[in-house]
């Protein structure tokens, strides 16, 4: 039985949509009921972050609205059972204004810009969501906060509602990672201080004597390897003296003044 109710909803919805298309019906225009907006099941790492998402752009949804502006919509899920579409929706708002109306108008696009033909492998055909950090023109596509949120699509033509998609299913921001809590270091009592100033300065006072110490040191091992080099320099300027004078008389002289 479910599944005739589901067969039979399917045929009337698809034969009033013809019989609009057709007949160019305004009041019916405003319900698309083929296209619902979700998030891309392309493998992107930003595909849905703390600050937005990623929707699929929609193909050959809107061509039939070839002149008519198509408008993205990001409602704060909050406010949807007092949401009345065709009127509040059909005046642009900026997401400036979110925290006001709950919801702001972003990625005004033609409708014939919306091709129709299956681009599933081109990632140019995104919708990004929350991607204006800056956010300082108009329509700016601002980073979200707090949600849940779901999106529609409106077709306006002069600020009046012809055409919507569904909407989309709830969408819930991945909650941003909080930085780790870094605890305060302890304080320092001023016993302790005093401390640390006086070990400091007998470690300065230690340091300065070992220098001391050191440069002293070296000094006396200069000054006894010159005492010690001395009497070398005597015995060889000695020895080569005698051996230089080899005179036969001034050898017995100098012995004879020896023996003395």
């Amino acid at each position: 039985m479910l599944r005739s109710e589901l067969t039979d909803f399917n045929f009337r919805d698809a034969l009033l949509t013809f019989t609009a298309l057709v007949l160019r019906d305004p009041l019916y225009r405003i319900y698309v009921p083929y296209y619902v907006p979700k998030i891309t099941a392309k493998p992107l790492l930003g595909r849905l972050t703390n600050s937005g998402f990623v929707l699929e752009k929609p193909q050959c949804i809107f061509h039939q609205y070839p002149s008519d502006e198509v408008w993205l919509v990001i409602v704060n899920n909050s406010v949807l059972p007092q949401l009345d579409v065709p009127v509040n929706l059909s005046t642009p708002v900026e997401s400036i204004d979110f925290e006001r109306n709950q919801y702001f108008h972003i990625h005004k696009t033609l409708g014939s810009e919306f091709p129709c033909t299956d681009t599933f492998g081109n990632t140019a055909d995104l919708l990004l969501v929350g991607s204006d950090s800056v956010c300082n023109t108009t329509f700016c596509n601002k980073p979200l906060s707090t949600g849940p949120f779901r999106a529609i699509f409106v077709v306006l033509n002069n600020n009046i509602s012809i055409a919507q998609s569904r909407w989309s299913d709830l969408i819930t921001l991945n909650p941003g990672l909080q930085p780790p809590v870094i605890p305060n270091p302890p304080r320092r009592s001023a016993g302790m201080i005093i401390i640390v100033v006086i070990l400091s300065i007998l470690l300065a006072i230690l340091l300065a004597c070992l220098i001391a110490v050191l440069a002293t040191g070296s000094k006396d091992i200069c000054w006894r390897r010159s005492i010690d080099n001395k009497p070398l320099i005597h015995l060889e300027m000695v020895r080569h003296y005698y051996n230089y004078n080899k005179h036969s008389v001034y050898v017995v002289h100098t012995e004879y003044k020896l023996m003395k």
